[in-house]
């Protein structure tokens, strides 16, 4: 199971400061500010704050466009309307209201602690204190940075992107997608791999016999799933390079007694187990200072002698290495093959369907659109080949 990274319809700038707008209207309305200081009168407020909203977004076109306050207002004010007259709540007005709320719960604890925020009298002073709360509120509402749902995530090694990914699970033998998985882009993507294989066996009645996927899924859940299924994979081996240099740790090697050798075979010593389930192992000194391969082996934190320190979650390490020399073999090449072969899916998918950018501004809803272009895509596979229902 492999995806295709798809941006999500992002907000533009414009419609940014018209809810950070609506967001400081609202932090005034319900922080209680009732006495209004000389220096900002009531009328003034709405006008002051959509400045300080375009300031804070940094958009050069707004700050630029002397009229663009004036205009932000007015969308303030239609927005407000559509939304007396819609019926339930809109999920932007949602994020809206939980951030003030965040906020206003973050000023009652300071004030308990002698050090609320009190509304300056001077005009300056006024703006000043209105941008820093606008700033507040900006880090708080999901929409400052895009979509809703959709949350900033990695797509390459350089890259991070605001969007969703989605996934298909292929039947390599028919070439059809049994499932379709949409996620934001800071979910992990190995944790979609057994839903998606769960939701294929409810389909077809079976779980695959086989699975292939590239090294985005090789952490160790995977595998243990995978296992207990009793389904063979075969998945591209992920490189574990260690902080600080030194050999990583696909030079540590077990033993049919379970014990841990170094790069150059001696035995290391495990240390009491921490509670993220890795435990320490440790050389001995003597070993590591005699050793002809320190230099290469040792970490810049355990130079010049050591001795040699490495934390594994011994279990994980283990399945790791025979993930590892599994990639090695014929059987494991061949499976990549017909996963290469059916990730012309996902081309056809962003040419032929859209997929390379989500419809919604709702995960629930693109789930549903990713589920629509697998079924689409299916029919037409089965048209083309004069499958019956």
């Amino acid at each position: 199971m492999t995806g295709v990274a798809a941006s999500a319809h992002d907000w533009t700038p414009f419609e940014r400061a018209v809810l950070l707008t609506q967001a400081l209207l609202r932090y005034w309305e319900l922080a209680d500010k009732g006495e209004t200081p000389d220096a900002l009168l009531p009328e003034a407020l709405p006008q002051l704050a959509a400045e300080v909203a375009i300031e804070v977004l940094d958009n050069k076109r707004l700050k630029k466009d002397s009229k663009a306050p004036s205009r932000v207002l007015k969308s303030v004010e239609r927005w407000d309307r559509r939304q007396q007259e819609a019926k339930g709540q809109a999920l932007w007005k949602m994020a809206l209201e939980e951030a003030v709320q965040t906020l206003l719960v973050e000023d009652a604890g300071e004030e308990k602690k002698g050090e609320g925020p009190s509304s300056p009298q001077e005009s300056k002073a006024q703006r000043r204190w209105l941008k820093e709360t606008a700033q507040r509120l900006k880090d708080l509402l999901p929409h400052a940075s895009g979509d809703l749902d959709a949350r900033v995530g990695w797509v390459s090694n350089v890259l991070l992107r605001c969007g969703y990914w989605m996934g298909f699970l292929a039947d390599g033998l028919h070439g059809v997608i049994t499932a379709v998985g949409v996620v934001p882009l800071n979910v992990v993507q190995h944790t979609q791999m057994i839903p998606a294989l769960d939701a294929h066996q409810e389909r077809v009645g079976d779980y695959p016999k086989e699975v292939a996927a590239d090294s985005a899924q090789d952490y160790y859940p995977v595998h243990q799933a995978l296992d207990k299924r009793q389904i063979k994979s075969h998945i591209a081996s992920r490189e574990h390079q260690g902080r600080g240099e030194g050999l990583s740790s696909d030079h540590f090697t077990w033993d049919e007694e379970e014990r841990l050798h170094c790069p150059s075979g001696k035995v290391m010593r495990p240390g009491k187990p921490r509670k993220d389930g890795k435990t320490p192992f440790k050389a001995e000194a003597s070993d590591c200072a005699s050793c002809s391969r320190k230099a290469r082996c040792l970490p810049k934190g355990q130079q010049p002698d050591g001795p040699r320190l490495i934390h594994l979650e011994p279990a994980a390490h283990q399945r790791w290495l025979q993930n590892r020399e599994h990639t090695h073999t014929e059987e494991y090449k061949e499976a990549q093959k017909k996963r290469f072969a059916s990730e012309g899916l996902f081309g056809l998918a962003k040419r032929l369907y859209g997929a390379d950018e989500m419809p919604y501004r709702s995960e629930p809803m693109n789930h549903i659109a990713g589920l629509m272009i697998g079924i689409a895509m299916d029919l037409a596979l089965l048209a083309r080949h004069g499958a019956t229902a």
